[in-house]
C-alpha cells in the first residue's frame, strides 16, 4: 500500500513539474504575404493549415509590422522601434545591405538564452552582418543558426538558395526548404532537455525553388501555399514529437504589400506618403494550447514591438533592466481578458523618417494625414467635418506621438 502510495505521490509530482515546465515558442515570419490571400482572412485560397493554427488558438485582425524585412527583424528581436538610437538599422530598399543590429542590443534571444533556452534562428536573414557570421549570431543571442543572406541567392529568375550558413559554415544545398525543416526537427529533439526558441524567418520560395528532388521545371506553386504547406508540417512534427500542448506557435508575416521601387523613388522625393495602413497590416496568429482551446478572434491592436514582452512573460521571465521596451504584452489578451487597461490603445509602424500610428479606427501619417480607416479602409478621403469625435482622437494620437523621438509632424 505504501508502495503505491509513493508512486501516486511521485507521479503527481512529475506531471507538476511537467505543467509548469516553459514552453517551446516558435515565431514564424512569412515574407510578402498579406491578409488577403490567408483563408481564416477571408482569402478565397485554401491554406488550412493557418486555417487551423487560427482554429486553436486566436486571430488578429489588426496586426502591424514594420514596413521593411529588416526593420521588422530588428523590433521582433529587441522590442523596440528602429528610431532607437541603440538598433543601428537604416531603410532597407535594396534587400537588406544597408541595415544592421547592434551586437550589445538586448534580444528575446539572448533573454531566453540566459533562462535556459536552447535558441535558434532558421529561413533569410535580412540585415547585414559582415564578417565573422557565426560570432555575430552568437552575440544576437542564437545558439544555432542554418541562415540565408540575399547575396545567397544564387539563381535570382527561379529562387534559388544553393548555400546555406549553418551553424558557423557556408554549406551547398540541395534544397533550402528541407534544410530548414531538417534543422527545425534535429531542435526539437532537444526539447526533453531544454525548451527551444525558434526564429524562423521564411525565405520567399515557391514549390519549384524550395523542393530540390523534384526540379524546377514543375508547376509553380504559389507562394502562400508554399507557406502553408510549411506551417503544416511543422504543426505535423510537433505532433509527432507530443511536443504540441507545450509549444507556442506565432505566423506573421513582414512587408506584405511594399514596393521597394515606389520606397526608392518616395525616398529620394522626400515624400511622406508611401505607407498606409495596408502596407503594413499583416496576418498575425498565435496558437497556445496551453493558454486558450482556441478559437478566438480578437480586435485587440498588436504591433511588433509586442512579442518581446509578451514571450518573457510567456517563459516567465522578467523584463531586462536598463531597457526601454515599445512593446506591451498581449499574454492577457491571448487569456482573453477583456479589461482595456491590459491591452494597448495604439500600434505604430515606421520606414526612415515615415511613420504611422493608429488606434481601432483612426490613422495618423507624419505627413499630418488622418484617415478614418472603418470609412476609408484605402485611405483617400479626408475625415468628414461632421464627424464630432475625430478631432479629439487626432489630438489623442497627437499627444501619444509627442513621447516618441520620432513623433515629429511635418508640416
Amino acid at each position: 500500500m505504501k508502495t503505491i502510495t509513493s508512486m501516486t505521490l511521485l507521479l503527481l509530482l512529475v506531471s507538476s513539474l511537467q505543467a509548469g515546465a516553459p514552453p517551446n515558442i516558435i515565431l514564424i515570419v512569412a515574407d510578402g504575404i498579406n491578409r488577403d490571400m490567408v483563408g481564416c482572412y477571408g482569402a478565397n485560397s485554401k491554406t488550412s493549415s493557418i486555417d487551423f493554427l487560427a482554429e486553436h488558438g486566436t486571430r488578429y485582425e489588426t496586426a502591424w509590422s514594420m514596413p521593411t524585412h529588416a526593420a521588422s527583424q530588428v523590433t521582433l528581436l529587441t522590442g523596440r522601434y528602429p528610431f532607437r538610437d541603440d538598433i543601428e538599422v537604416t531603410p532597407d530598399l535594396d534587400g537588406g545591405s544597408d541595415s544592421g543590429l547592434n551586437v550589445n542590443a538586448v534580444t528575446i534571444a539572448k533573454m531566453l538564452k540566459s533562462s535556459g533556452y536552447v535558441t535558434a534562428a532558421a529561413g533569410v536573414w535580412s540585415m547585414t552582418v559582415g564578417e565573422r557570421f557565426a560570432e555575430r549570431f552568437t552575440h544576437y543571442g542564437f545558439d544555432r543558426h542554418c541562415l540565408w543572406t540575399h547575396a545567397d541567392k544564387t539563381d535570382l529568375k527561379s529562387n534559388l538558395y544553393r548555400r546555406a550558413h549553418l551553424d558557423g559554415e557556408i554549406q551547398s544545398v540541395h534544397s533550402a526548404s528541407e534544410e530548414i525543416h531538417t534543422f527545425i526537427n534535429k531542435l526539437m529533439d532537444q526539447a526533453e532537455q531544454k525548451p527551444f526558441f525558434v526564429y524562423c524567418s521564411m525565405l520567399k520560395l515557391t514549390a519549384s525553388s524550395s523542393v530540390g528532388k523534384e526540379g524546377v521545371g514543375q508547376r509553380e506553386m504559389a507562394p502562400i501555399r508554399y507557406v502553408d504547406r510549411f506551417v503544416g508540417e511543422l504543426v505535423e512534427s510537433l505532433d509527432q514529437k507530443g511536443l504540441t500542448d507545450n509549444t507556442l506557435i506565432v505566423f506573421t508575416s513582414a512587408s506584405p504589400l511594399v514596393d521597394l521601387q515606389l520606397m526608392n523613388r518616395v525616398q529620394s522625393a522626400k515624400s511622406h506618403t508611401v505607407l498606409s495602413d495596408r502596407t503594413v497590416h499583416v496576418p498575425f496568429v498565435v496558437r497556445a494550447p496551453f493558454l486558450t482551446k482556441g478559437g478566438n478572434a480578437s480586435r485587440d491592436l498588436i504591433d511588433f514591438a509586442d512579442l518581446f514582452p509578451t514571450l518573457l512573460e510567456v517563459a516567465g521571465i522578467e523584463s531586462p533592466m536598463n531597457v526601454e521596451l515599445d512593446g506591451r504584452s498581449f499574454l492577457p489578451s491571448l487569456k482573453g481578458s477583456i479589461d482595456p487597461f491590459e491591452k494597448r490603445s495604439w500600434i505604430y509602424s515606421q520606414f526612415g523618417e515615415t511613420w504611422m500610428i493608429r488606434d481601432w479606427e483612426h490613422i495618423l501619417d507624419s505627413a499630418g494625414n488622418f484617415h478614418d480607416l472603418l470609412k476609408d479602409p484605402l485611405q483617400q478621403e479626408a475625415v468628414s467635418p461632421l464627424d464630432k469625435q475625430a478631432p479629439g482622437r487626432r489630438q489623442r494620437l497627437e499627444m501619444i506621438l509627442k513621447r516618441l523621438p520620432a513623433g515629429k509632424i511635418q508640416n
